[in-house]
């Protein structure tokens, strides 16, 4: 049996698998797992349990340490589709599990809080540096050839790679 399991907004990926041949299908929204314990009881040995993230397991590395395990030990394969990493019982020994568990958790964890953060509106990385006065007229002399990239960069007080894509911004 094919179980699809997400307890994270719909995105395109997990609106393509739920259009995929999977029995069963459950998603939860928010803090309540509901979802999640009807889904646990429907899985059985053989049956394969695919997940959007390694974090749909659990709100903690523990936690969903815990809940991995007790799914290998039903005989059930776990597919992380965001990783691509697939868990099985008998391919992995104890501490080889826990680390690429780890590993595909951290991932997930990630991309949720960055997810998070962009969806609340926040500014994401660094402030765009801010063009100087003077730029326009070393745009002028880089584009006349009169100075190397290098000056011109330096003039700005910006990288050669920040000065090249203003330039061609402001074109």
């Amino acid at each position: 049996m094919l179980v699809f399991y997400t307890r994270h907004a719909l995105s395109d990926l997990s609106r393509q698998v739920a259009a995929c041949a999977v029995d069963f299908q459950f998603f939860d929204q928010g803090v309540e797992r509901e979802e999640w314990d009807k889904c646990f009881a429907k899985l059985g040995p053989g049956d394969r349990l695919y997940l959007l993230m390694a974090s749909d397991l659990g709100d903690s590395f523990q936690e969903a340490g815990r809940v991995l395990q007790s799914l290998l030990a039903l005989g059930v394969e776990v597919v992380v589709l965001q990783t691509g990493k697939v868990f099985k019982s008998s391919d992995f020994a104890v501490d080889a599990l826990a680390s690429d568990c780890l590993e595909a958790m951290q991932d997930g964890w990630q991309t949720y809080a960055r997810l998070q953060k962009k969806s609340s509106g926040k500014p994401m990385g660094r402030p765009r540096l801010a063009t100087p006065p003077n730029f326009p007229s070393v745009q002028k002399a880089y584009g006349k050839k009169e100075i190397s990239l290098l000056d011109a960069a330096e003039a700005c007080g910006m990288s050669q790679t920040t000065f090249w894509r203003r330039s061609q911004e402001l074109q």
